[in-house]
């Protein structure tokens, strides 16, 4: 093996084609030590990365052996990436795990920032959520079913990001909710029926989605409605309601 990093997690240093030349590479580091024997090929291709005390923590360490079959550039490139995408995800992990921690949050407005990926599953299950703003981000994916954990939400709003699929039936559990607002997102299929069974709602805004077919006649259900934005999508028209003689 011929890569390594240690220390504060910087890019592997390739040896030079002397060193790879050797029959033996031998490495002593701080905790550990590395040997390697080379095979018939004339080059060791085989690599290996080695960091420890990740950001000061002794504990925390990270340690990589690559295989050079699929020759010297991918097993260097390997040693030389590898190792910080593994710690900017877990990095990663821990912010979102850090929410989580906020058990008794009742107001979130992150709106107009740069949030990206999927809405964090942790936010679901602050039950004391009472308002959620993550409008004017680039959220994508769907909108989870797990939404239906908030159960004295009173406003959810995730206006502008790329959010599409179905809007799960599960939010119909949302039983305090005054004002849904998921305008210019990627929402589809027909008109959503669980959203008729929202009867505290008073203003809903789906504007600029892709939702189609008819609106149910049963949306004269929602009796507390004040205000209802469908504009710029696909619907065509209001179901009639069928009597039966």
């Amino acid at each position: 093996m011929a890569s390594l990093c240690f220390g504060g997690g910087g890019p592997a240093t390739p040896l030079s084609v002397e060193e790879r030349r050797k029959d033996v590479v031998e490495v002593e580091g701080d905790g550990y030590s590395i040997y390697c024997k080379k095979g018939r090929r004339e080059f060791m291709e085989d690599r290996f990365s080695a960091a420890v005390n990740v950001h000061g923590d002794p504990k925390h360490a990270f340690f990589g052996v690559f295989e050079g079959h699929g020759g010297a550039k991918a097993t260097e490139f390997v040693a030389q990436n590898l190792e910080k995408e593994i710690l900017s995800e877990v990095e990663s992990e821990a912010s979102k795990k850090g929410f989580a921690n906020l058990t008794k949050l009742v107001y979130l407005d992150p709106r107009q920032n740069s949030f990206n990926g999927t809405i964090l599953l942790e936010l679901f299950h602050l039950s004391f959520l009472r308002y959620v703003d993550l409008s004017s981000n680039s959220l994508e994916g769907v909108l989870s079913p797990e939404v239906s954990y908030l159960q004295i939400l009173r406003t959810l709003r995730l206006d502008e990001n790329f959010i599409g699929g179905d809007i799960p039936r599960e939010i119909e559990n949302l039983t305090k909710l005054q004002n849904l607002s998921l305008c210019h997102n990627e929402f589809l299929s027909g008109f959503p029926s669980s959203i008729l069974q929202l009867k505290e709602l008073e203003e809903l805004y789906l504007k600029k989605n892709l939702f189609s077919m008819l609106i149910p006649s049963e949306i004269g259900k929602l009796s507390n409605i004040s205000t209802l934005a469908m504009g710029k999508n696909k619907l065509t028209g209001v179901s009639q309601l069928q009597y039966r003689t």
